[in-house]
């Protein structure tokens, strides 16, 4: 039973990273800025561990062909831009790129 509420997380969280990356592209309305304004973004992030798998890997696609990402040291995805800011979680840290 437990291994169907694994695969139910996964598909729930593989759904709503296409949601929001098709409204992105398709609709031009970016509907993660809603969920940032305050804490349910970072609760998703934090307690959704299969939408933030599934959307840090839609992020990676999306990076720029020469953008080198780096583990996050806050949200644990490989997301952080040799900036040093994470793409899915807004977190800032040093990088060594």
């Amino acid at each position: 039973m437990a291994r169907f509420g694994r695969e139910a997380k996964i598909i729930v969280g593989n759904a709503l990273s296409f949601a929001l990356g098709f409204a992105e592209e398709h609709l031009d309305m970016d509907l993660s800025a809603d969920f940032k304004k305050d804490d349910t973004w970072g609760m998703l992030i934090q307690q959704a561990r299969e939408f933030a798998l599934a959307h840090s890997a839609r992020i990676s696609t999306k990076a720029r062909q020469n953008e080198f990402l780096i583990s996050c040291d806050e949200c644990g995805t490989e997301s952080v831009t040799d900036v040093g800011s994470c793409l899915l979680c807004g977190h800032w840290q040093e990088t060594e790129i």
